[in-house]
């Protein structure tokens, strides 16, 4: 199934504001700098599976990495997650005679190809305005996202592709915005609607409302379809995206968990799950944001 973000993780190692992020995953306790594409001085690593990885470099250029050996996957590209087959999904940017927008897209079995819009946009060529983006694929290549139905109109509603299918519009279950962050092998899917400040809920052919409100951002959901992200806390400071309240972590699996902030953390969210339950994400302090671990029905551990 997809994972996003797990044991051995990708995160975001702040380094000094001059050479900005990096990418880094976690190996025997120990932070190791996955480097990014030459020229480039920053990055993000989204996905991990047993030997690739998947993210950004740059401004940016989507990347896979296997064994420090990095390969682009298009040009004002991000790579957002992988399966354990390294299926990697994420966008890229498209041209056609309209201009240049931006695209879903499924790397599999070494091709990489534009995944459209909702509204029938097919690369290349053809004269779709709309956008699009892909964020996670389960181990059969089913691909979950979202796409705008009219351009400027982002980010539209969820999607489900299925491998060689058409593209599914999932609705928005009543609010203005949806998109699809994460899915597992049974075919739950974590929503994010409203965005930017909004609910959660879970589709399998149908929605499930889960009642939590005020949600900031969904990071993704495992095999036993417990889903993690972050939603509106009380207090002040700097959050992921820097304005607004800030976010507490939480997971839900029949009822919403609130991941606790420590002492001198001023917000903290869950970017990923794995099937045992250890939850990765970010906790902001004073100063740079901290990734941690934290396991249900454990203890949280912050490195930094």
């Amino acid at each position: 199934m997809f994972q996003k973000n797990v044991i051995a993780m990708c995160a975001y190692l702040l380094a000094m504001p001059l050479f900005g992020q990096r990418p880094v995953k976690l190996v025997s306790g120990q932070w190791i700098d996955v480097c990014v594409m030459s020229p480039d001085t920053n990055g993000r690593a989204y996905g991990i599976n047993a030997g690739v990885i998947a993210g950004e470099s740059g401004d940016p250029t989507a990347f896979k990495d296997v064994s420090g050996t990095k390969t682009a996957l298009g040009t004002g590209s991000a790579a957002y997650g992988l399966n354990a087959s390294a299926d990697i999904v994420g966008f890229f940017n498209v041209s056609n005679s309209k201009g240049t927008f931006k695209r879903a897209f499924l790397y599999h079995s070494g091709t990489l190809a534009s995944l459209g819009t909702i509204s029938g946009g097919l690369d290349p060529g053809g004269t779709d305005t709309t956008t699009s983006e892909a964020h996670a694929v389960d181990s059969g290549s089913a691909v979950v996202g979202c796409s705008e139905l009219t351009h400027g109109n982002s980010p539209g509603h969820a999607f489900k592709k299925t491998l060689g299918g058409t593209m599914v519009d999932l609705g928005t279950n009543g609010e203005p915005n949806s998109c699809a962050y994460g899915i597992n092998d049974t075919g739950d899917v974590a929503v994010f609607g409203n965005y930017p400040v909004g609910k959660l809920f879970k589709w399998n052919g149908s929605y499930t409302d889960t009642g939590i409100t005020g949600v900031r951002h969904v990071g993704g959901i495992n095999s036993s379809g417990v889903i993690v992200g972050a939603r509106v806390a009380a207090g002040t400071g700097s959050c992921i995206d820097s304005t607004g309240p800030c976010a507490q972590a939480f997971y839900y699996d029949s009822s919403v968990h609130f991941i606790p902030l420590l002492s001198g953390n001023s917000a903290n969210g869950a970017t990923g799950i794995n099937d045992s339950g250890q939850i990765v994400g970010y906790a902001t302090t004073p100063g740079p944001q901290h990734p941690f671990l934290y396991t249900i029905g454990g203890h949280l551990q912050i490195w930094g």
